[in-house]
C-alpha cells in the first residue's frame, strides 16, 4: 500500500484520501463518511483510502441525502459492500475508449471514475448522480504524514481540469 498521497498518485490511484476512522468500518473524509476495512483501528486514528477509477460506479440523478447516504450514521459501524454517495459532476474528459468523470461527493471528497465511453451520455458538468464507491481497506500514513486536522485530506483536493 503506499505510505501517502502522492505516492498513490505516482501509481496510478488519483482517488487516494486521508481520513480518520470514526467506527470499525467507517472513515471520515471530511464531511462524507466511507465504509473501509479498518482492521483494529480504534476512532480518531488517521488513515489513508483510496478507490481505482474503473472500481467506481456512477449513475445519473441522486440516490439519497445530501450527507452520509451510505446509511451509516456517525459513530455506527457500516459493513458490508461499498458505500453510496450523492455527488455532482465537476468535470467530463474523453479518454477515447473510456470517459474520466470527476465528482465532488462533499468538501473533500473530489473521485475519479473511469467509464466506457457512450456509458452514460447524461452526465455533464453541473450534473447530480450516484457515487458508488468500493468497500476499501484503509491503512496507516507513513510516519512523515500528519494532516493538520482530523478528517482532512492529506493534500488538497484534486481540481477540476479546465
Amino acid at each position: 500500500r503506499p505510505g501517502s498521497r502522492e505516492a498513490a498518485r505516482l501509481l496510478g490511484v488519483p482517488n487516494a484520501y486521508g481520513g480518520v476512522v470514526r467506527a470499525p468500518g467507517l472513515v471520515a473524509i471530511g464531511d462524507v463518511d466511507v465504509r473501509a476495512d479498518t482492521g483494529s483501528r480504534a476512532p480518531g486514528v488517521r488513515v489513508l483510502w483510496a478507490a481505482r477509477p474503473d472500481a467506481i460506479r456512477l449513475q445519473s440523478g441522486h440516490a439519497g441525502p445530501p450527507r452520509r447516504a451510505n446509511g451509516a450514521r456517525a459513530g455506527e459501524a457500516a459493513y458490508g459492500p461499498g458505500s453510496v454517495l450523492p455527488g455532482v459532476v465537476e468535470d467530463v474528459a474523453d479518454l477515447g475508449l473510456v470517459v474520466e468523470v470527476t465528482v465532488r461527493c462533499g468538501d473533500l471528497l473530489v473521485v475519479r471514475a473511469r467509464i466506457p465511453d457512450g456509458e452514460l451520455a447524461l452526465l455533464a458538468p453541473g450534473a447530480t448522480c450516484t457515487v458508488e464507491l468500493p468497500h476499501a481497506r484503509a491503512w496507516s500514513p507513513s510516519v512523515d504524514e500528519s494532516p493538520a486536522l482530523p478528517g482532512a485530506a492529506l493534500s488538497e483536493a484534486p481540481a477540476a481540469p479546465r
